[in-house]
């Protein structure tokens, strides 16, 4: 069988945006006489877009993939400074109620010392009293 290799062009034919079909044409065949008849046609299309497009996708994936997890990362990271200024806040407000208690506790100490020692000298003038009686 004599085998002639022609010109062939491939179009895709889409449809929201995927490859429904393809329209396979050929010049030489489109011009030559009227009712012949083509038989043996071969489509061979192990080295085009059907081996490409899986690869395509795959490397888009990975690629949008790896932008997620970047996107992801740097989300962490936000959320970090973000905790960051919200935790030393809370440190400095238990600094100042810790100063404020201690503060107290040691009023609290010299009032009672104030008292006690208030007692003791109405009791020693009673004393005194007592004993000049």
């Amino acid at each position: 069988m004599n085998k002639r290799i022609c010109p062939v062009n491939i179009s895709a034919i889409t449809s929201a945006g995927a490859f429904d079909r393809f329209a396979v044409y050929s010049p030489d065949l489109l011009n030559s006489a009227p009712g012949r008849v083509v038989s043996g046609f071969q489509l061979d299309l192990s080295n085009s877009f059907s081996t490409t497009g899986p690869q395509k996708v795959r490397s888009f994936a990975s690629e949008l993939g790896e932008a997620i997890e970047r996107l992801k990362y740097e989300n962490e990271k936000l959320l970090m400074r973000e905790e960051t200024p919200a935790e030393e806040d809370e440190r400095i407000k238990n600094l100042d109620q810790a100063e404020d208690a201690i503060q107290l506790a040691s009023y609290k100490i010299l009032s009672q010392s104030q008292t006690g020692m208030l007692t003791q000298a109405n009791l020693l003038s009673e004393s005194a009293l007592h004993l000049l009686q």
